[in-house]
């Protein structure tokens, strides 16, 4: 007869849950999906739509977005970015000029609004001060 073990947690929520440190996540990995993604979101900014993502669950889609436009360190400077603070925007937004929102199911379509715009317009500011700084005055 075997010793009952106690079962690990799947995934990163349940393990901190438990009180287990959950293991930092891998480099990300490139995969046909991914390719896909990034061919569909550069379609997207090359037409000027905006792109929808659905599907199952667990495929990678936020994955994708977040690592499509750099979002673990655009997303907070975003957050953070101030109009006339002398700290300029990371490659990566000038790089992707892209947002990442993935909206809760209960959000409302005026909340949806007022969120991508707050991330549209701090984007399009922070890209616009750089563009400005490194040209060495405002752009005429």
């Amino acid at each position: 007869m075997q010793d009952a073990q106690p079962s690990k947690p799947d995934n990163a929520a349940a393990s901190h849950e438990a009180g287990v440190a959950a293991s930092a996540p891998g480099p990300f990995v490139v995969t046909k999906e991914h390719r896909r993604f990034a061919e569909f979101a550069d379609a997207v900014r090359r037409d000027r739509y905006i792109g929808l993502c659905y599907g199952p669950p667990g495929v990678g889609k936020t994955l994708s977005a977040r690592q499509y436009a750099g979002w673990d360190i655009v997303g907070p400077c975003l957050q953070a970015f101030r109009p006339l603070d002398a700290v300029p925007m990371p490659q990566q937004a000038m790089a992707s000029r892209t947002i990442v929102y993935t909206p809760k199911v209960h959000t409302t379509p005026r909340t949806l609004d007022k969120k991508i715009t707050f991330l549209h317009d701090r984007l399009s500011w922070g890209i616009e001060w750089r563009i400005q700084v490194t040209s060495g005055g405002p752009a005429r």
